[in-house]
């Protein structure tokens, strides 16, 4: 009863700790407050199922983070449109578009909003030598854990240009560290 307990306590401070960092993190992916809360009350409810693997991991936000992307992933899934249709060959060619229930421009404009009122953020020792477009890679890429792949149609961008884009960010990135 007593390791219950425990248990109970420490999930819950726990919860009290990264809760609202994994529901900004979520709503920035998702774009809905209702649905990323949603995602991690899952994210929660499977910690309570596997406490013994989270309580043995040395990295306790790293694995709910990873758990948060499971369940915005598994949220997306259930949030896509397939599309099927047979080309003049006789091919069947099959799409998927996903249902956005937050318009990408009026996402980007929360997270500028976001970045520019914080002060201390954490890309803020950047500002002076990226331009917007690439603090917003940077944002979707760390702070959000974007995959290459949406940050390319977030940004409008092929995918291997997007990986181009980002290599220059991290080369320019390099050079103003070097010259502290």
């Amino acid at each position: 009863m007593k390791a219950i307990t425990h248990t109970r306590k420490w999930l819950e401070e726990l919860y009290m700790q990264y809760s609202d960092d994994l529901i900004r993190m979520a709503k920035h992916r998702i774009g809905h407050m209702q649905n990323a809360q949603d995602c991690v009350g899952e994210v929660f409810l499977l910690a309570v199922m596997k406490a013994d693997e989270l309580a043995a991991h040395p990295n306790k936000i790293a694995w709910l983070i990873k758990a948060l992307d499971f369940m915005i992933k598994k949220h997306q899934r259930l949030h896509t449109r397939r599309k099927t249709s047979v080309d003049a060959n006789g091919k069947t060619i099959t799409e998927y578009e996903y249902i956005h229930l937050l318009p990408i421009d009026e996402m980007e404009a929360t997270l500028f909003e976001d970045f520019r009122s914080n002060e201390d953020g954490l890309f803020s020792a950047y500002r002076d030598i990226l331009t917007e477009q690439e603090i917003l890679y940077l944002i979707y890429r760390f702070e959000y854990a974007l995959n290459t792949n949406e940050i390319a149609r977030r940004l409008k961008k092929t995918e291997s240009a997007t990986t181009t884009f980002g290599s220059r960010i991290r080369n320019k990135i390099k050079i103003f560290l070097s010259d502290m």
